[in-house]
């Protein structure tokens, strides 16, 4: 019997041995490659509050650019114009994401020029880790984007969205190689970005009801400069950019070195002393207890969400301590 124990003991050693050997034989043999296309196709897939999809509502706005114009031409022109696809163009992997396109006419069309069709697409705009190269949207184009998410794209340069006031957030973190950078006129309450240069990222807040946004110039790189920008909603007034709870500048326009986390208060002041502190952040707290009235709405309501609450009493502590 014990001889038979020694025997199935030797046998499932050999196996587990041989398994050993052969194991990165078939790991080196398994099919690595990653679906860089995979998110396009998501964002494509989604759709608007009537069930239309972006790959969809893309077809429609050809077809009335078709309806206007007849003799589109649909592939490269040969008078230097060239074609734009749709959504983003480049080989095996995309390598520019446009959100509008251009054709033209064929020559002795009574409507000769450029058409450029701008569909309107629903939805986050995720695409980290891709190798994409470019991102940039028309200046007349309007979308319902909500974010532009593109965390980990080592390849990207360009990262322009502009005029878009659906979308609240932007996240650029880990991105070694973006040196143009355009967040302007848009929904935004969140931006992240960490780009070439940086140690750190740099986090923009929207504090009450305004927006921020970020832009830089080509000759700032060697400085690691960025212009950030705080646009307060209409009748609304902004106090100033807020780091480790100390107020580092009153101006909407203020140009920022390197990295850090900035809040752009346009509320937390309740007691209109110019300052958010910890003195705020108790008036706030009691107002949302209702242990005292509401003096002024909207300094008191800093996550824009219409309610006084503890919420925003939390916020503002969090400001006032710089967390």
């Amino acid at each position: 019997m014990k001889t038979f124990f020694t025997r199935i003991l030797s046998t499932a050693l050999c196996l587990i041995l041989a398994f050993a050997v052969i194991q990165p034989a078939f790991a080196e043999g398994t099919d690595d490659s990653v679906d860089y296309d995979a998110p396009y196709i998501a964002f494509l897939q989604q759709t608007n509050p009537d069930g239309v999809t972006n790959e969809e509502e893309i077809e429609a706005a050809k077809q009335r650019a078709f309806d206007a114009f007849d003799g589109i031409i649909l592939g490269p022109t040969n008078d230097g114009w060239s074609h734009i696809s749709p959504i983003f163009t480049g080989g095996d992997c995309v390598e520019t994401a446009r959100f509008w396109y251009q054709y033209q006419c064929l020559p002795g069309n009574t409507k000769i020029g450029l058409i450029t069709i701008r569909p309107d697409l629903y939805g986050p705009f995720n695409v980290s880790g891709t190798p994409i190269q470019q991102i940039s949207i028309d200046a007349d184009c309007r979308t319902h984007i909500s974010s532009v998410i593109v965390d980990d794209c080592t390849s990207l340069t360009t990262l322009y969205f502009m005029n878009q006031e659906y979308c609240t957030e932007v996240s650029a973190l880990n991105c070694p190689s973006l040196v143009a950078i355009r967040l302007t006129n848009c929904g935004l309450r969140k931006i992240s970005v960490k780009k070439r240069g940086f140690s750190q990222p740099l986090t923009l807040l929207s504090f009450g009801s305004g927006t921020v946004g970020m832009h830089n110039r080509r000759n700032d790189l060697d400085t690691n400069e960025t212009i950030v920008l705080a646009t307060p909603a209409e009748g609304e007034n902004f106090i100033g950019w807020y780091e480790d709870g100390s107020l580092v500048s009153t101006d909407s326009e203020y140009r920022r070195t390197g990295g850090g986390k900035l809040y752009a208060c346009f509320a937390g002041d309740a007691d209109g002393n110019g300052q958010i502190n910890t003195v705020d952040a108790t008036l706030i707290m009691r107002a949302a207890l209702g242990y005292t009235s509401v003096n002024n709405f909207s300094m008191m309501d800093v996550d824009a969400d219409g309610n006084i609450a503890v919420a925003d009493a939390l916020a503002v502590l969090r400001v006032s301590l710089g967390l």
